[in-house]
């Protein structure tokens, strides 16, 4: 038969056993939970990361498509001076001729 020392010491390695594995369950458990924040953090700053890039480039695409309206008007308002500037010539020489007949 087993004594009750020998019940008590085993017993008391169990309890033992028991409360070192609870302890390495509880450190580990903490040791994820911040290892978790540290990670939700960094994705977070990145998804941050991806939404300001995106809406530099939905700007600068923007920019580029309001440029390139500039331009074109540009180019219209040229095309428009030189057939302006062409009816003043035409306009200044007819009456330059005028002049020079009377």
């Amino acid at each position: 038969m087993i004594s009750v020392d020998t019940l008590l010491t085993i017993l008391g390695m169990i309890v033992s056993i028991v409360a070192a594995i609870w302890g390495v369950i509880r450190w580990a458990d903490a040791k994820i939970a911040r290892l978790e924040d540290r990670a939700n953090k960094r994705i977070d700053e990145a998804h941050y990361r991806i939404n300001e890039l995106r809406s530099e480039s939905v700007s600068k695409d923007d920019l580029g498509a309001h440029v390139k309206r500039i331009e074109e008007a540009v180019g219209d308002m040229r095309g428009e001076f030189r057939a302006v500037h062409r009816r003043i010539d035409e306009l200044l020489s007819s009456w330059a001729k005028k002049v020079s007949a009377d």
